[in-house]
């Protein structure tokens, strides 16, 4: 695991050191996607994020985190 978090740092750092274009929400949506594979996101921030979605991105979530589980044999994605 260690290794795997060093990669990801590896990765961060060179997304931010070798992009350095006007197009950071596209950078920071990739780091947060790094990110996300290596360290859990708290409870607390999933659920502040969760209530601002409008229903249409929450259902839009919810048909997402279907298809992952089911291409996972069912195991839950996290939330």
């Amino acid at each position: 695991m260690a290794n795997e978090n060093n990669e990801a740092k590896r990765d961060l750092t060179i997304l931010s050191n070798g992009l350095t274009t006007s197009d950071s929400d596209t950078i920071g949506a990739m780091a947060g996607a790094i990110a996300a594979c290596c360290y859990e996101i708290p409870q607390s921030l999933i659920e502040r994020c969760n209530v601002i979605l409008t229903e249409d991105l929450r259902e839009i979530q919810n048909e997402f985190e279907k298809l992952i589980e089911a291409r996972n044999n069912g195991v839950v994605w996290r939330r």
